[in-house]
């Protein structure tokens, strides 16, 4: 779907529902169709997290598509923030649905544009298995231009562990519209609590 909404952009591919669809579809039945998938959300995601055992800065924020892994302190609560930046089509030209209201004609009623994110962690315990768990599930309604959310986690023992390393997956999904969700994994080197957990900005 973002690729779709990439090639709409009448600057980069001027006509290209017409060459698709024009023997099909009458100009205005093309412009609604333009209209409509200009207007579909883009959301940017940034993501940190927080916590006491982080010294100084408390916090460490991520880019995820780097594959690093980040170091936090064994057996202790942190915060996952996730900050969510919504634009739509770079066109100008085209209007947004009023009040971020989703495209769904056939709906009986108004139906808001509302987010789902999904924190889960996994960790191996030993040879054999993995463990999978969910630990957030968090609602995001009607969001406008720019909102951050909130979920809590708890690190795992390393004791209980094969190894001193477990992975965090952020799932965002749209409750109205498919195409649009995004999943981000991140992973974490567990350190003693006697050791200091070096922060770093990315």
């Amino acid at each position: 779907m973002p690729i779709l909404i990439d090639m709409c952009e009448k600057e980069k591919y001027h006509g290209l529902l017409e060459d698709l669809v024009g023997d099909l579809l009458d100009r205005n039945q093309i412009r609604e169709i333009y209209q409509t998938v200009g207007n579909l959300p883009q959301l940017e995601i940034k993501l940190s997290v927080s916590g006491e055992s982080l010294g100084e800065k408390k916090s460490i924020y991520f880019s995820p598509s780097q594959g690093k892994a980040y170091d936090l302190q064994e057996d202790d609560e942190f915060i996952l923030k996730v900050e969510m930046v919504r634009g739509t089509h770079k066109n100008s030209q085209i209007k947004r649905f009023k009040d971020n209201k989703a495209y769904a004609p056939k709906y009986p009623k108004a139906k808001d544009e509302n987010w789902i994110i999904i924190l889960g962690v996994d960790c191996e315990e030993n040879e054999e298995a993995s463990s999978g768990e969910l630990v957030g599930l968090k609602r995001v309604n009607n969001l406008q231009t720019r909102q951050i959310s909130t979920l809590s986690f708890k690190t795992p023992s390393i004791k209980d562990l094969k190894k001193n390393c477990f992975e965090l997956t952020v799932f965002i999904m749209s409750d109205v519209y498919m195409g649009l969700d995004q999943q981000f994994e991140i992973k974490f080197n567990l350190l003693p609590k006697t050791e200091k957990v070096e922060t770093e900005s990315i």
